[in-house]
């Protein structure tokens, strides 16, 4: 597949498909759901540095939707001071068909897209595993996980995404922070 020839052959560092929901306000944003990046242990140490290190500017929460954010803004093409004596490379946006979000399936981004020609199905903020989340996936994608893990022999039991769980208290909490300001 040519996904796997991009930091072979063409010597591409980071290619993601771009978030669905940036993409509609017509921004490309990295989706880190699935991303290709070229090994290279001065390019790690560089981004350590960048976002853990002394060249931290702040928080990854600081950046605009969390990692995502950050690592499209490192990828950005032109960028002096890479850590590396050289310009930051700019990351290769892939076909939405290697990173296709059935949550968001709506989005122009994925119009076409299906299971039979999709090559990477994506369950973001809509796990079937999680019983709180698993209404937010159509139901025919949530059949096709489990048939999948089925034939796998993967053990069966539903939980809760504990990372998800919390983001969303947070958002709820700055729903609510917002909407007491505003005397909703």
């Amino acid at each position: 597949d040519r996904l796997f020839q991009l930091g072979q052959v063409e010597e591409v560092e980071l290619a993601a498909v771009p978030d669905s929901q940036p993409h509609m306000d017509g921004e490309l944003t990295v989706q880190s759901g699935l991303m290709l990046l070229r090994p290279s242990t001065r390019r790690f140490a560089d981004l350590w540095e960048e976002c853990c290190g002394s060249r931290r500017p702040g928080s990854l929460d600081e950046h605009k939707m969390h990692e995502q954010g950050f690592f499209t803004e490192y990828f950005n093409d032109g960028i002096p001071g890479d850590g590396l004596g050289g310009v930051r490379p700019q990351w290769q946006v892939l076909p939405a068909r290697y990173n296709f979000n059935v949550r968001y399936h709506l989005r122009p981004l994925y119009q076409g897209l299906t299971a039979g020609n999709a090559a990477m199905i994506h369950f973001a903020c809509c796990k079937p595993w999680d019983p709180s989340q698993r209404h937010f996936a159509p139901p025919a994608y949530v059949q096709l996980y489990l048939a999948f893990a089925r034939t796998l022999g993967v053990p069966w039991r539903p939980g809760n995404c504990s990372a998800d769980l919390e983001r969303e208290k947070e958002q709820k909490a700055k729903l609510e922070k917002i909407m007491a300001e505003r005397d909703i």
